[in-house]
């Protein structure tokens, strides 16, 4: 970005900040409105209301995905301000998430605080494309570096999907769903609690013709998915709770040879599994710990066997990736501890982290990898600090010794201010890093060499609510930096420490419930992300979003939303800008009673054809209509 247009959006930051500023001081009362109290744990790895935090957050309630109609993981966080996202092609297609701009590779995916990722894919990250909402309680996107907390991966922000805790009386749920495309999706589950235990469960099946993946294509590509979790929690004794967590998920995608590129029988598969085993411990009334360890493994097949269009194309590749990881969490209410003022808290966060990853490929075409593997220890520390419940701030390190590229430190500090007239001044400054992919280390591209990729950050916000919290107004201002970036360089033929970019803007959103059945909000993201090695813009990263949501509960038992998403000047390649385009959503959900729902959703519904991935389709005009059961 040109200097001038930078200092201009800081002006049009600064300048939103002033009025909300001055608005505020003609609109303050006596009995002030409190900031938000939903609580998330992902920012701090302690439990705590979104109004300490001086992270930028956003939490995805279980009931703004009901009232929404989100069909899977991958739609409601892209759909959220500051995130892009391009995929090849709906239905199983191939996904990135870009959190600010930074790279998949640096966003890091959990369930329930346990990471998840494809090990021995080219960048190690987390396909979003085939994870359903069964069973999901809410989802928290932590935006920036949050490797001071969670080690590698971490590097862009964290998306932590936490799923449902079983309690009370046992409840069962089904649900059945056709669509257009000739889809279908079935699911089922319940949850409740039986004397010292607690459940929760939920699995589904999807099936679709599909369309083709590649743009302009002649043949539908088909896919189907199965899922299974479940949750389990048992209260050994009144200070010690047990847990035990499963998942398993399949999925069949048929696809196409790339860009334009049409083909009859090209197939990917994917399979993933995961165990994780928890223990808490309230040793008294100042200490806690928190002991996990979990184990990922996933498998992935492509396949394409010789067809009439070329009959010298037919191979095989499998990739198998695993990933086990434990973690040693203690909390220590230093507060408490020292007897401090009741308007003084003081807590105290420090763990340890083990990571084991390995993988191994074959294919027919011979680049095949051996069975390969890395560790990580991490040592973390953090202390958060609270004033008055107006004042809350965060700092922490870790320290991460990998067994490829020696020690690694980072750090992390956080602050968030709330003053009398609820005006909520927050801001946050970090570093990252991220590990090289056993596949950029190892495989026939790799170099055994290459250095973490690295990143600083910060950002700097205004939060206003007005109007006893019928009106908040948001404006965020951020900047990163990376280095040492992992990229392919094509005259070496490796991959290679040569990339550097940066990457900044603006998020604001204003949302307005003037009575409890009517909400509204609009959110806009400004963002320039460039390849300062190049000189260009990043690829597939939009520089102007707009979401816009409409929510209206009447008669009762029925509820309208409608979702507008607007995606400006995107680059793929970097000089060549795609078409800018609207996809307009709508759902429309009716209450019979306490048991039934049923709903109608259209998306794209005036049939955009636009491309996030040039070459690629995009997901045309569906309808959907499905009932849900609950007894």
């Amino acid at each position: 970005m040109k200097k001038m247009e930078r200092n201009s959006w800081v002006k049009l930051f600064l300048g939103m900040s002033v009025f909300w500023l001055g608005a505020d001081l003609g609109l303050a009362q006596d009995d002030q409105p409190s900031l938000s109290k939903e609580v998330i744990i992902t920012a701090s790895k302690l439990e705590e209301p979104v109004s300490q935090t001086g992270s930028s957050v956003i939490v995805i309630t279980s009931e703004e995905m009901e009232k929404r109609q989100y069909g899977s993981v991958l739609e409601a966080v892209k759909r959220q301000v500051g995130i892009g996202s391009f995929s090849n092609g709906p239905f199983g297609g191939g996904n990135d998430i870009f959190i600010r701009g930074a790279n998949a590779a640096h966003t890091l995916v959990m369930i329930d605080g346990v990471k998840i990722y494809d090990a021995i894919t080219a960048d190690a990250n987390y396909d979003l494309a085939h994870l359903p909402l069964d069973n999901v309680e809410r989802i928290e996107i932590i935006k920036g570096p949050q490797s001071s907390l969670y080690g590698s991966d971490a590097m862009g922000g964290v998306i932590n999907i936490i799923t449902k805790k079983g309690e009370g009386k046992p409840s069962f749920f089904a649900s059945a769903e056709v669509a257009t495309k000739d889809t279908y999706t079935e699911s089922l589950g319940g949850r409740g609690s039986a004397g010292k235990l607690n459940y929760s469960f939920a699995m589904s099946r999807q099936d679709s013709d599909g369309i083709s993946k590649a743009r302009d294509g002649q043949e539908e590509d088909s896919y189907a998915r199965s899922s299974v979790n479940s949750r389990m929690n048992y209260q050994a004794t009144d200070n010690l709770e047990l847990g035990l967590q499963g998942m398993y998920l399949s999925a069949r995608t048929e696809g196409d040879d790339g860009a334009f590129q049409d083909d009859p029988n090209r197939l990917f598969e994917a399979e993933q599994s995961l165990v994780a085993l928890s223990a808490k411990h309230d040793v008294n009334d100042v200490w806690n710990q928190k002991l996990n360890y979990s184990w990922f493994r996933n498998v992935r097949q492509d396949s394409d066997d010789a067809d009439a269009v070329d009959t010298t194309e037919a191979h095989r590749a499998v990739f198998k990736g695993w990933l086990q990881e434990a973690d040693w969490q203690h909390d220590v209410n230093v507060g408490e501890l020292l007897s401090l003022n009741d308007n003084i808290e003081d807590i105290l966060l420090f763990g340890f982290q083990y990571d084991h990853e390995s993988g191994k490929s074959s294919s027919s075409r011979g680049s095949n990898t051996p069975r390969v593997s890395t560790e990580n220890l991490g040592y973390y520390v953090q202390n958060k600090i609270g004033l008055d419940d107006k004042l809350f701030w965060t700092l922490a390190f870790r320290a991460d010794d990998h067994s490829r590229f020696g020690v690694n430190t980072t750090g992390r500090t956080t602050v968030s201010y709330l003053f009398d007239t609820q005006t909520r001044l927050k801001g946050s400054y970090g570093t990252g890093f991220n590990a090289p992919s056993l596949f950029q280390l190892f495989s026939s591209f790799g170099d055994s060499t290459l250095n973490a990729e690295k990143s600083w950050s910060y950002d700097v916000g205004l939060e206003q609510e007005l109007f006893d919290q019928k009106l908040t107004l948001s404006s965020v201002f951020f900047l990163q930096r990376f280095k040492d970036l992992i990229e392919f360089d094509l005259g070496a033929f490796k991959y290679m420490n040569i990339g550097s970019a940066r990457t900044s803007g603006v998020e604001s959103e204003i949302k307005y419930s003037p009575m409890d059945n009517l909400y509204l909000s609009y959110g806009f993201t400004y963002l320039e992300a460039r390849d300062l090695q190049n000189d260009v813009y990043l690829r597939r990263r939009p520089n102007l979003k707009h979401n816009i949501n409409f929510d209206f509960s009447f008669w009762e038992k029925f509820n309208w939303n409608v979702n507008v998403t607007r995606n400006l000047k995107t680059y793929d390649p970097a000089l060549t800008r795609l078409k800018d385009y609207t996809v307009v959503d709508m759902a429309l959900n009716y209450a019979h009673n306490k048991n039934v729902k049923t709903f109608l959703k259209i998306e794209n519904m005036f049939n955009e054809t636009y491309q996030e991935l040039r070459g690629f389709s995009n997901a045309p005009r569906l309808f959907r209509v499905g009932a849900d059961i609950t007894y």
